[in-house]
C-alpha cells in the first residue's frame, strides 16, 4: 500500500491554505517555514498514473450527477476567486512572490541534504553559498536549533 498524502498542492492553493489558518495549531501560522518544510516535489513520483482511467471513469460518473457537477464548479470557481482575492492584497502577493521565488525552488530541490534542525529552523537559516550547491553531488548541512520551531 502507498499513501500519497501532500501537505501543499501548489502556491496559489496554499494561499487559501493559509489565510484559512489552522485547525489544530491555531496559534501557528503557516508561513514560509511551514511551505519550506512541506514543498517536497523535487523528486517526482508517477507510480498513481497507472491508475489514472480508472480515476477518470469514477470522475464522470459523480459528474453525470448534475448537483455534484455543479457543486465542484462552484468550489472550484470560489476558490479561484479567492486566490485572485489575495493575490491582489499588498501582504499575500509579496507572500506569493516569496512561495514562488528562486531561492525557495532552489531550496525544494535539496531537502536531502537537510538535516532536522534546518526545517525546524526555517529557510533563512540556510546560507545563499549552500542554496547554491549542486543538488545532485553528496553534501549534508544542518544548524543548531537555537529558540521556538519556525512555524
Amino acid at each position: 500500500m502507498q499513501l500519497s498524502h501532500y501537505a501543499v498542492r501548489s502556491a496559489e492553493s496554499f494561499l487559501v491554505k493559509r489565510d484559512r489558518g489552522r485547525v489544530n495549531h491555531v496559534d501557528r501560522d503557516q508561513g514560509l517555514a511551514y511551505w519550506f518544510r512541506m514543498n517536497n516535489n523535487f523528486e517526482e513520483e508517477t507510480s498513481i498514473l497507472k491508475r489514472l482511467p480508472m480515476m477518470k471513469d469514477e470522475l464522470a460518473k459523480l459528474m453525470s450527477d448534475p448537483e455534484i457537477a455543479a457543486a465542484h464548479a462552484h468550489s472550484v470557481k470560489c476558490h479561484c476567486a479567492k486566490i485572485d482575492e489575495l493575490k491582489a492584497t499588498e501582504n499575500y502577493s509579496k507572500f506569493y512572490g516569496e512561495l514562488t521565488g528562486e531561492r525557495q525552488e532552489k531550496l525544494a530541490r535539496l531537502h536531502g541534504h537537510f538535516g532536522s534542525n534546518v526545517f525546524l529552523s526555517g529557510p533563512a537559516v540556510v546560507p545563499d553559498e549552500i542554496v547554491e550547491r549542486d543538488p545532485d553531488e553528496e553534501w549534508f548541512f544542518t544548524v543548531e536549533l537555537t529558540g521556538e520551531t519556525a512555524h
